[in-house]
């Protein structure tokens, strides 16, 4: 089987039944490709197209009734999907691509078999659970770019006070997320390369610690920057443990892909 149509179709059903309080049966795993693959579809053309084609409607229409077939107590279910499941499948993807043939595989799957907190900090001889998936987002952040809209600066809010809020002047900010965790002056010469030992507490400096940012910063980072990580690790080490103990045989590809380019990499 493909790899990343493996990653969507696990991490799909995972986020859809403990996330989302839904229902899907192995009967139906070939309906959850069509809608992770449409989820890939729709994404891509929206780039192009600001109004989707006849053929997208269609996927969209019956994306729909799956999805209101296995999550019917949420309203426009895709809306909740999205954001849990889209970015997840690629950091899920990128960890196992990065790690199956490497020790550090065995870490992942002990996290699988004991997902405590002390679990995903613990260090040793081996990187922790947690520097893997934090150079994994280092390396490969699902969201190359974040913005963020906020309030000028005090002097003009205070002027705008008596303002409604939409017209209320604000700025825009953007961070280019790849330029920042490949910065060399940062993380070194080494940038570029796969090192989750970096993250080691006596190895990271307090610059690159506030330039890890693949969920933002501040008040505006991400609600799941907590969470994510160790659901990322969880499927991964669940997804390894089938690799390394039953009876699964990774085929590496090329390159890592991200939404696109895993080419050669089978299941």
């Amino acid at each position: 089987m493909p790899f990343d149509s493996l990653m969507q179709l696990i991490t799909f059903t995972l986020v859809a039944e403990t996330l989302l309080g839904g229902r899907v049966t192995p009967e139906q795993w070939r309906e959850v490709l069509v809608v992770t693959r449409g989820i890939n579809r729709l994404w891509e053309v929206s780039k192009t197209h600001p109004q989707l084609r006849s053929e997208d409607t269609k996927l969209r229409a019956e994306m729909d009734t799956y999805l209101d077939r296995w999550l019917p107590h949420l309203e426009h279910p895709l809306d909740f999907v999205i954001p849990a499941y889209e970015t997840m499948w690629r950091v899920v993807a990128v960890l196992v691509g990065r790690v199956a043939s490497t020790p550090d595989a065995s870490t992942l799957r002990a996290y699988f078999e004991d997902p405590r907190d002390v679990v995903f900090r613990a260090s040793g001889e081996m990187p922790s659970v947690e520097a893997l998936v934090k150079e994994t987002l280092r390396l490969h952040s699902p969201v190359r770019r974040i913005s963020r809209s906020t309030a000028s600066s005090p002097f003009i809010r205070s002027l705008c006070t008596n303002l409604p809020q939409w017209l209320r002047p604000t700025s825009v900010c953007t961070a280019d997320l790849d330029a920042l965790h490949r910065d060399i002056t940062v993380w070194g010469p080494s940038a570029a390369n796969f090192d989750a030992r970096r993250f080691d507490s006596s190895c990271l400096t307090p610059e690159q610690s506030a330039a890890w940012t693949p969920f933002g910063y501040g008040p505006l980072s991400c609600v799941a920057a907590r969470d994510a990580p160790r659901l990322a690790a969880l499927i991964a080490g669940a997804v390894l443990e089938r690799v390394g103990n039953g009876g699964w045989t990774l085929n590496h590809g090329p390159k890592l892909g991200a939404r696109r380019g895993w080419e050669g990499w089978v299941v």
